[in-house]
Formats: structure tokens, C-alpha cells, sequence
């Protein structure tokens, strides 16, 4: 989403967008943006690309009250996602 001088990547739930995670990038860095995935309404992962050197972020919403299950899908999830962070470095080597 553009507004004025700035890009927002965000993720959230697909109805209420309530919670969710997300960036707000100056239009100066939108140039440099490779890839934003939204990976589930609490995690996004954002990929930049400067001349010399690439940037992976990780944005994160986590409640501390839940069912273990679901704490247990959320650090799969973030496990996953770290784990193709570093894959995707290691390529670039």
C-alpha cells in the first residue's frame, strides 16, 4: 500500500485486520525491495537488496497467552522462515 512519501508491507488477518506484523518503508528504500512475505498474520519477512550487500528482516507479532499448540505452529513457522533466510544466504556466497 503507497501513501504519500511511504510503502506499508504488512501482514494481519484477512477479515478483522487486527494484530499482524508489518514495515513501513520511505519511497528512497522501495527502490531496494526485493520480496515481502506476509507468512501468516504474525510473521512477515522483508528482502532488500542494496548495491553491495542483500538485507533479510523478520517482523514478528507473538501474544503470550495461547494453546501450546499454536505457540507450537508459530515457531515452526519462524523456524521455517529463518531456516530459508540463511539458505538464501548461503546461495548468494
Amino acid at each position: 500500500m503507497d501513501v504519500q512519501k511511504h510503502t506499508t508491507c504488512y501482514s494481519c488477518h484477512d477479515t478483522k485486520h487486527t494484530f499482524g506484523t508489518g514495515f513501513i518503508l520511505n519511497k528512497k528504500i522501495k527502490q531496494f525491495l526485493m520480496d515481502f512475505q506476509a507468512v501468516s498474520p504474525k510473521l512477515g519477512y522483508l528482502c532488500l537488496r542494496e548495491k553491495f550487500n542483500d538485507y533479510s528482516i523478520i517482523s514478528l507479532y507473538r501474544q503470550k497467552k495461547k494453546e501450546d499448540e499454536e505457540k507450537d505452529r508459530f515457531y515452526e513457522e519462524l523456524d521455517h522462515l529463518w531456516g530459508r533466510c540463511v539458505q538464501d544466504m548461503m546461495y548468494k556466497l
